[in-house]
């Protein structure tokens, strides 16, 4: 066998739990399989990073100016037209020199494959360089247990199909991945769908869960920034504040019920949504939420299992946070904002716990609760059942990738 050297390509660092989770998942089993593998993260937040895992780090692009590739000063137009193309040149040179040291290119997880944030900035258009890059340099491209969608662009759409058409292994992370690639145009016979990487997370970084309980005493409260555009049926401002509204007066009902509650986000962009939350519960049931609910800011994956393991039931609106909720066993119910957590409750046995973003009301979270909360032996007997096959799954999965890679 001989060392690799592994490019993984993704918006890590950054401030998504999700995808930093998916991060550590991959690192661990690129070690486990390829103790000697050198890997490079190519991120968003190289950086971060590399102070927090110890592995090189690049960014997917560079911002740095570049000088005028000639000493003549042409109109301020053209100038400017010159120096972008000249730039986006010198971005091209830097991929194809980064990626050659790689004997593959590796897209770990998450809901990459969509342009609803920007073509750019880890976009489809970067995302496409970088595999253009390492085709026409001679590396594999892998595509494991990614997500996908929505799309808003034919521009976008296009440049995801070619990427994908450009790798030597593909997986998706759900069947929903598999119906939206297949709206754009691509489909594979030979790909497969294989679980989210986060249930791979080691048991050394799962912290001891709270002892199983007949009657959850702990409730975990996922909220979440405004989706915008990333919600499956798009929602406006005013769909977003009805569902924090039917998130608070949920809460309400917890509490005048005897129940804690924690609050979870996924993101460090949603601290924002948990301030308006907690002022809707002031201004709407007169609650206080430093005395009725704990909110201690989130600020990394960790942070997000260590509340998770602490609690007997959980309510989640981001998809990793369900991810991870599943993972510790925690029966849980889902505010769907995309197509994929849907899904995946359904892969779970879990459907009926689950419900749109923009349908969601009160009285259902109630309804779903009372119900969760007259089954939960047997939901966790569930849980634990179907997380168990997902991990060996995925275990299957990377001895394909890695063993093949160390072999070849």
């Amino acid at each position: 066998m001989r060392a690799v050297r592994v490019g993984l390509f993704g918006r890590f660092g950054s401030g998504n739990f999700g995808n930093d989770s998916t991060l550590q998942a991959i690192l661990f089993h690129v070690r486990r399989l390829a103790p000697a593998a050198e890997v490079t993260c190519i991120c968003t937040a190289p950086e971060a990073v590399a102070s927090e895992y110890g592995i090189g780090a690049q960014p997917i692009r560079r911002s740095a100016a570049h000088r005028s590739p000639s000493g003549r000063r042409p109109s301020k137009a053209v100038g400017k037209a010159l120096s972008s193309a000249y730039r986006e040149l010198c971005r091209w040179a830097d991929c194809i020199r980064i990626v050659r040291k790689f004997d593959a290119l590796i897209v770990p997880g998450t809901g990459l494959l969509t342009d609803a944030s920007s073509l750019f900035e880890a976009g489809p258009y970067d995302l496409f360089r970088w595999c253009l890059a390492a085709k026409v340099s001679h590396r594999r491209i892998c595509f494991v247990s990614v997500g996908a969608g929505p799309f808003f662009t034919r521009r976008g759409k296009w440049m995801v199909r070619w990427s994908l058409a450009m790798a030597d292994f593909r997986s998706y992370r759900d069947e929903s991945t598999l119906q939206i690639l297949r709206k754009i145009g691509f489909s594979s016979a030979r790909d497969r769908v294989s679980p989210d990487l986060a249930f791979s997370l080691p048991d050394a970084l799962l912290p001891n869960t709270r002892a199983s309980v007949v009657r959850p005493s702990i409730v975990a409260v996922g909220v979440i920034q405004d989706t915008g555009r990333y919600s499956s049926g798009g929602t406006h401002r005013g769909m977003y504040l009805k569902y924090l509204e039917s998130l608070a007066a949920f809460v309400q009902w917890l509490v005048v019920n005897g129940k804690r509650v924690r609050l979870v986000t996924g993101d460090l962009g949603d601290r924002e949504a948990v301030e308006t939350f907690c002022q809707i519960l002031q201004a709407r049931f007169g609650l206080e939420a430093n005395t009725c609910v704990v909110d201690e800011p989130l600020l990394s994956a960790r942070d997000v299992v260590s509340q998770l393991a602490i609690t007997d039931l959980a309510i989640a609106t981001r998809f990793h946070n369900l991810v991870l909720a599943l993972l510790l066993n925690k029966p849980t119910i889902s505010i769907s904002f995309h197509p994929k957590c849907a899904s995946l409750m359904n892969q779970m046995g879990l459907g009926e716990y689950c419900r749109d973003i923009n349908d969601v009301t009160a009285q259902w979270l109630i309804d779903q609760f009372c119900r969760m909360e007259e089954r939960m032996a047997e939901l966790k007997d569930v849980i634990a059942t179907r997380a168990k096959v997902f991990r060996d799954e995925l275990d299957i999965q990377y001895r394909d990738i890695f063993v093949g890679l160390i072999t070849a």
